[in-house]
Order: C-alpha cells, then sequence, then structure tokens
C-alpha cells in the first residue's frame, strides 16, 4: 500500500510539469482518526492541492470549520513549486480565526479558521494540515475523498483505529481498497480510492453526495450530551428522546391559555389545526445552527417567553402544546430541502437536517410544519413531502415516509385572455391557479408582506416574453387552502410573427426542462416532486376575421414518465388552446435514458412544428 501511495504522489507531482491549462486536482486527502479507550476521538486531516492557473487560485483561500468544544490544532501550511521544493511555509499569525455567522442565521457556535496560500507562478501545490480532539460526538466519520466535487482526486485515504472492543457499523459507496486488521489491542480500518473524477452539474441528478464515493462509520454506542447507541432506529431515536428530555416545560399560565382558546371543540382535529393556528401568529422561526449532528432543543418555556425559535425548539413547544391538551404527538427528524437526500435505512444514525412533528389520529397521521408562518394546516409541502423521517418515541422510534405530493396537487394552471389592441400590443387577462412550490413562495411573500418578491414572482409564473403587468389580485384567499387564485390584467407585444406572406402564431406556451442529449447525460434523473403544467389560451383573432386561419393537429403522448396533450378548438374568431403536460415523480437510471429522452424529445418536436396560420 506504501508503494502505491508514493506511486500516485511522484505522479502528482509531475503532473504539475504538464502545461497549465489541466485541470487544477486535489492530489491527497488523508484522514487519519484515532479512538482512545476513554471513546475520545483524535482526527488529523491532511490536503495536498495542486493549482494551475489563476482561475484555480480560489483552491488556495482555505477555511477550516471547527466547533469550540473541540480542540483545534493547526499543524502547519506550505508551498511548494511544480518540481516538489518547497516555496514556504505558513507563518501562524497569517492565520485568523472567528466565529463563522451565517447571515441567515440567528445564532451559530461555528469557528472558522482561515488563511490564502497564494503563490505567483504556476503551476504550484498547497499542503496544510489540521488536528481536532472531541470529546463526544455522533458519527465517526462521515468521509468524502473528494473535498471539491467540481476538481478531480488523485488519491483518498482514510484510517481509523479503535480499541478492538470498539464496535462500529459501516456503510460505504465506491471503488475503495479495504483492509481491517488487529494489532496488539487496537483494530485498524483502512479505505484508499484512486482517480476521483469530477461531477458535472446535470438537470434533475440524484444529490451529489450520493453520487460521490463516501465512507461512513458510526460507533454503536456514543455519547452525545447524553449517552446513545446506533444499534438500531429504536435505539438512535431513544437517544434523541433522553437528549430532549425536560423540554417540555410549558408554563401553566399558557396552558390554561390553551385550555380557554379551544373550550367546545369537539373534533381532535379542529384542535389541533387551532393551535397550529396560534402558533403561526404569535411565533417567528430563526435558524439556529449549533453542534452539528446535535438535536437538543430549547425548552418550550423558552419559546412561550421569546415568542421565536428554531425547527427543534417551535417543534417542541408545539407538541408541548397539544400534550398539555392531552394530544400525543411526535418529534421526527427528516431531511428537508428540494435537493432530497435519501436516508439508508440499514445503518441507524444521524442522516437529518431538520424537525417537524406528527400526530397520529385515529387512522391517520398530521404533518406540522412549525417553522412556516404561511404554509396550511397538515399540508405536507415540496420541503418535506416524498422522503424518510424518524418519528421519536421514548421506546418505539420508527422510520415512516411522508406522505408524496400526487400529480394533482402539484397542478399550476393558467388561463390567458389575448385580444389585440392594436398593432404593437394585446390585451391580455389571466386567471392563474397556483399549487406546490409556486403556491408555497407565494403564500411566503404574501403572509410576511414582501411586496416587491410577490410582483417578481408573479411575473416569474406569468412567463410571458414582452408582457407588461397592470394590476392583479387574489381570489378566495384562506389560510388553510392548498392553492392559491390570482387574476391578473396587462399586455403583450403582438405575438403574430410575419412569415413570407403568413402571419403565424406560436401558441404553446409551457416550458419543459431541458434534459441533456443521451450522449451527454452521465446521471440517473431523479423526479422527486411531479411536475403538472395546464395552461387554457384563448386568441381573439376579431381583426382577422375576413383571413384563413389554420390550427394544428391535436396531439397526445402518454408514457410511463409523463403525459402530454395539445388541443385546437375555432369558433369564429376565436382560437382556444388547451396544453397540459405531465411529468411523474420518480427514478430513471441511464440504461432507460434514452427512451426518457425520446418521449421529451418527441413533446418538443410538437412544441416547436405547432402554429396557428393566418393567410
Amino acid at each position: 500500500m506504501k508503494t502505491l501511495v508514493t506511486k500516485l504522489l511522484f505522479i502528482g507531482i509531475l503532473t504539475c510539469m504538464a502545461p497549465v491549462d489541466l485541470a487544477s486536482q486535489v492530489l491527497l486527502n488523508e484522514c487519519k482518526i484515532t479512538v482512545e479507550p476513554n471513546g475520545k476521538k483524535k482526527t488529523i486531516q491532511t490536503y495536498k492541492i495542486q493549482i494551475n492557473n489563476k482561475e484555480s487560485n480560489w483552491l488556495a483561500e482555505i477555511g477550516i470549520r471547527h466547533d469550540p468544544k473541540q480542540k483545534f490544532t493547526f499543524k502547519y501550511a506550505a508551498i511548494y513549486d511544480k518540481s516538489g521544493k518547497e516555496v514556504r511555509k505558513l507563518k501562524k499569525k497569517e492565520i485568523t480565526t472567528r466565529s463563522l455567522r451565517s447571515s441567515m442565521a440567528f445564532f451559530q457556535d461555528d469557528m472558522i479558521s482561515e488563511f490564502t496560500l497564494y503563490h505567483p507562478t504556476f503551476p504550484y501545490i498547497i499542503e496544510y494540515s489540521y488536528e481536532i480532539v472531541e470529546a463526544e460526538y455522533v458519527v465517526l466519520k462521515h468521509w468524502y475523498p473528494s473535498k471539491y466535487s467540481s476538481i478531480p482526486t488523485v488519491l483518498g485515504k482514510l484510517e481509523i483505529q479503535t480499541p478492538v472492543d470498539f464496535s462500529v457499523n459501516i456503510d460505504q459507496n465506491g471503488a475503495f481498497e479495504f483492509n481491517e486488521t488487529i494489532i496488539e489491542k487496537q483494530k485498524k480500518y483502512s479505505w484508499s480510492i484512486v482517480n476521483i473524477d469530477k461531477i458535472t452539474d446535470q438537470i434533475y441528478a440524484p444529490n451529489i453526495y450520493e453520487m460521490l464515493p463516501f465512507v461512513k462509520v458510526v460507533s454503536e454506542n456514543f455519547t452525545f450530551g447524553v449517552e446513545g447507541s446506533n444499534k438500531s432506529w429504536a435505539d438512535f431515536g431513544e437517544w434523541i428522546h433522553k437528549l430532549n428530555e425536560g423540554t417540555d416545560d410549558l408554563p401553566q399560565s399558557e396552558k390554561d391559555k390553551l385550555k380557554t382558546m379551544v373550550a367546545g371543540l369537539k373534533d381532535k382535529r379542529e384542535v389541533i389545526k387551532k393551535v397550529y393556528h396560534y402558533l403561526q401568529d404569535h411565533t417567528t422561526y430563526v435558524l439556529v445552527m449549533v453542534e452539528e449532528g446535535g438535536l437538543q432543543s430549547y425548552p418550550a418555556s423558552y419559546v412561550c417567553e421569546n415568542k421565536y425559535g428554531d425547527c427543534k425548539a417551535l417543534t417542541t413547544y408545539m407538541k408541548s402544546m397539544l400534550k398539555s391538551l392531552d394530544i400525543e404527538s411526535n418529534y421526527t427528524v427528516i431531511y428537508a430541502g428540494d435537493d432530497v437526500r435519501r436516508v439508508n435505512e440499514n445503518i441507524p444514525s444521524s442522516q437529518f437536517n431538520h424537525v417537524i412533528l406528527t400526530v397520529p389520529i385515529e387512522s391517520d397521521t398530521i404533518w406540522i410544519e412549525n417553522t412556516s408562518n404561511s404554509l396550511p394546516f397538515n399540508y405536507i409541502g415540496t420541503f418535506t413531502q416524498n422522503r424518510k423521517g424518524l418519528a421519536v418515541d421514548a421506546k418505539g422510534s420508527k422510520i415512516l415516509a411522508s406522505p408524496a405530493l400526487l400529480t394533482d396537487q402539484v397542478l399550476n394552471e393558467r388561463q390567458f385572455s389575448f385580444k389585440q389592441s392594436n398593432n404593437e400590443t394585446w390585451s391580455t387577462s389571466a386567471h392563474l391557479n397556483l399549487r406546490g412550490d409556486n403556491f408555497e413562495d407565494i403564500r411566503y411573500y404574501k403572509t410576511n408582506n414582501k411586496e416587491s418578491k410577490l410582483d417578481a414572482k408573479i411575473i416569474d409564473v406569468i412567463d410571458l416574453d414582452k408582457f407588461d403587468l397592470d394590476d392583479w389580485e387574489f381570489e378566495d384567499y384562506h389560510r388553510d387552502s392548498t392553492h392559491v387564485k390570482i387574476k391578473l390584467n396587462g399586455n403583450l407585444k403582438n405575438p403574430i410573427r410575419k412569415v413570407a406572406n403568413m402571419e403565424v402564431i406560436n401558441p404553446l406556451r409551457i416550458k419543459l426542462p431541458e434534459f441533456e442529449k443521451p450522449d451527454e447525460r452521465l446521471q440517473d434523473v431523479r423526479i422527486n416532486c411531479p411536475i403538472n403544467k395546464l395552461d387554457k389560451l384563448s386568441f381573439n383573432l376579431e381583426e382577422s376575421i375576413d383571413k384563413n386561419v389554420q390550427i394544428p393537429d391535436n396531439f397526445s403522448l402518454s408514457s410511463s414518465y409523463g403525459e402530454y396533450k395539445v388541443e385546437y378548438k375555432k369558433v369564429d374568431y376565436q382560437i382556444e388552446v388547451t396544453e397540459h403536460f405531465k411529468l411523474f415523480a420518480g427514478d430513471i437510471d441511464l440504461n432507460s435514458y434514452s427512451d426518457f429522452y425520446q418521449f421529451m424529445n418527441d413533446i418538443n418536436k410538437i412544441k416547436k412544428q405547432s402554429a396557428i396560420i393566418i393567410e
């Protein structure tokens, strides 16, 4: 193994003498972890990076995140020229350490140590190393040999040494060379991998962390705040429960207020809704980034007094309010976001970034997003739909699936009426009926009085080139509606184009995702949430009543991937067009991609060829 490492590093140095237009790369990502008999973990991380041109100088801007509870020690940093000769070493006074405060975070306790290692002559190599000692941790290591997904890596090495009786669970993905040895009372695990290519950004690809090679090692038993275990999901959930024990300390005055508020309500669902509306109207969500991997919540009394909290605190507050009304619920951890990172159920461990509340009720479950002051009650939005979470219980925590949004639940409808005003513009009236992410954005902007973003979002949804919006208003707006209706008026630049002796209107307005050609596609396709768009357009061609107006043929296409349909109708001088596109949720592997691309391409051909012709 030592010979292989030496050879690869030598190849990396030789690469530096190649022309400077070669891609910069990480020559070495080496991580060594030692677990002491008392459970304390020491990590030594070393990077060696080759920088070939000015455009890659950002690689010499180094930031190392660490926690104040960790003992962080910077070991060394140096610059080498293309022959491998040391140019200079970094001095400790050149390192600045500050609090890492995100612009989005209300509070964050991470620190970051920063320095730069620029060199004017290309190519050059930078190398640096640091050590972190931790007394408490949830995951032993979740390691990616690729430091940057956009930069190739020549060699990645992970080495973990533990006492022989220290039990671990391992999950990995990639072409690793793996060795496990026992020497005296120490067990040593080692992984190495060579020549990891960069990841190309492609539309609707799986989460990048699922595509990169990785090794995840978790100890069966750990301490983080309190003792915990990763032996099973029930054990892991029990740790989260113990970590948050005693946080349901709702003041008696708040309990009395809640009982008065729901007095007279007989339906449990209506009681939960009333409390949820109270939460929305009287608290504010703030992002708190503390103790990565930790899930300890601020107590309910804190939120009750301060009227704000992060996802953990607001969920604890909501759970405590329901408990005071004899309604049991589950603090539920989940991975939130549009780019879903799937949970590996085979290795119980911390794989979540968000907390919601689930309330079992009769044969159903109510899902509550406590951080939103705009989403309707029991609405599972695009942020957390169609994924796995862990419902925490003292002894019976279990993995459960959040409901997937159905195709009809994300239907976005647009109805446009176009009438020629003059040779330059057409008056336009429209009705929008929006669901899914468009609905969620508009509800958020309206609830939080973000008028400029609301206007911009509506224009974005209208999506008409050279369109001027005059006025708009909501229709039948209700806080627990799962769709939003908007009517509007404006003016569209004349859509008629002159082609030879004809006048042409291209009526199909739905824009489709632009997928790569099959020979360019490198990744599977993942549609986490279905797409459903319906347009109904009416063109008033009264000015052309004496002319011959030709409409295209109707067309429909159906497959396992989705559906497309367009219908045309001519009534006197009125042309009505109905266009409907659906793309179903699901995964499409590379072996099926050509068929999927053909489905999308057939639709695009029809859209390009379809035109209303006026002669």
